[in-house]
């Protein structure tokens, strides 16, 4: 009993002392305050922020610092140099019509990153999708690429999407590698604000971190 009264006693001192910061300091920093409670998040609008800072030529102005933080926390086989051009797109369209949520390409089709984007876990895949992603990917950089499904770390890529033979074949090629926001995104999202120059972009990676 002595335990829990103790419990409590320090629950109720942490609280009091949250309470007397925020009226102190509540004016000047707004811990409350959101930006992206004025957003509707969807996959679409995520996978718009995402190619933003991957993008070298993006408003961030950070030029390469996130693409190449991005290219060795996935551990990609993309070596570019100043003189490549490198182009990152959304809604990227395919040979038959699908679209490809983020696309960075080298040179045109010398060599591609595919990003495959599904922020819920209850997102199903379409037939075949990952499969003719792969075939479209293989087809036009001429077996240059890597497709990353990106999702939540419990949602896994269905089997009629990419036969289970296949996944084991494309991973092990590193040519499908899958990763989650739990695991991956937001540790990547914190590495980008230590690395970024800009106070207003760091704000902002640290807001989109939390989210």
């Amino acid at each position: 009993m002595k335990t829990i009264t103790t419990f409590y006693s320090i629950i109720k001192t942490k609280i009091e002392l949250s309470k007397e910061f925020r009226k102190q300091y509540g004016k000047i920093l707004s811990p409350d305050f959101n930006l992206f409670d004025f957003w509707y998040i969807d996959e679409n609008k995520v996978s718009e922020v995402i190619a933003h800072f991957l993008n070298p030529k993006e408003t961030h102005n950070q030029n390469d610092t996130f693409l190449k933080l991005f290219i060795n926390h996935f551990d990609l086989d993309f070596k570019y140099t100043d003189t490549d051009n490198i182009e990152v797109e959304c809604e990227h369209i395919t040979h038959n019509k699908r679209r490809i949520d983020i696309v960075i390409r080298k040179n045109q089709w010398e060599q591609i990153i595919g990003i495959e984007n599904k922020i819920y876990i209850w997102t199903a895949d379409q037939i075949n999708q990952i499969k003719d992603y792969i075939d479209y990917l293989e087809k036009v950089t001429k077996d240059n690429y890597c497709l990353l499904y990106l999702s939540p770390a419990s949602k896994i890529i269905s089997e009629t999407s990419l036969s289970k033979v296949d996944f084991e074949n494309y991973t092990n090629l590193n040519k499908l590698k899958t990763i989650s926001y739990e695991d991956h995104i937001i540790e990547l999202v914190h590495l980008f604000a230590l690395h970024c120059e800009s106070d207003r972009v760091r704000y902002f990676l640290l807001e989109f971190e939390k989210n």
